[in-house]
């Protein structure tokens, strides 16, 4: 399976369904990430670190990318501020090497209870 955005979703989306339904899929998950996502076609390198966090109804978590090896530029960090464009913006920073980042995101995580 092609890893694009309405791939990506519709897995996550079955992995979410299966560890609400069966504690010992959570567990699975938790021990061997790298393998259970590869079982909904979400091939992450061996060499990514995953962690499986379960949040609370009132968890929320920021991901900060790793900084872009060049630095940010008074330019870039005017885009920023600005919420000008995307070109280096903090939106896109460090995630085009990582195509599950934003699993952690901060709109993302803790929001299916709320």
């Amino acid at each position: 399976m092609a890893l694009n955005l309405e791939n990506y979703s519709k897995a996550m989306g079955k992995l979410i369904a299966q560890a609400w339904q069966d504690p010992s899929f959570v567990a699975k998950l938790k021990a061997d990430p790298h393998s259970v996502l590869s079982t909904f076609g979400l091939d992450v390198p061996a060499s990514a670190k995953l962690d499986v966090i379960e949040s609370g109804p009132n968890d929320f978590y920021i991901v900060l990318p790793p900084q872009p090896a060049e630095g940010l530029t008074e330019e870039h960090l005017a885009a920023i501020a600005g919420g000008g464009g995307t070109t280096g913006s903090a939106a896109t920073a460090g995630t085009a090497a990582c195509p599950v980042s934003t699993a952690g995101s901060a709109g993302t995580a803790g929001s299916a209870g709320g």
